[in-house]
């Protein structure tokens, strides 16, 4: 998340995320209806692994955001092990 700035897009979210899992959250989201604030993508090394997940992409205009698209580029470049630009 390097270098990216805050960007808008519509999704839904997932508002009930529960786990015991060492997660490091990468961005969050604000909600539209509540105004709490939820995870949106999130990282996490098991073992020598790498895991990027991103919960944006329920449809197209999710991925719309010039942002969006740049959080999903580098994190799928994280988790293969390259550099981000």
């Amino acid at each position: 998340t390097r270098g990216l700035a805050d960007f808008t897009t519509r999704d839904e979210l997932y508002t009930c995320l529960a786990g015991n899992a060492p997660v490091t959250v990468l961005a969050e989201a604000t909600s539209s209806v509540d105004q709490s604030v939820h995870p949106i993508a999130l990282a996490l090394t098991p073992g020598k692994g790498r895991v990027f997940h991103c919960l944006l992409g329920h449809d197209t205009a999710a991925l719309n955001s010039p942002g969006a698209r740049a959080l999903y580029l580098n994190g799928t470049r994280w988790a293969a092990g390259a550099a981000a630009d």
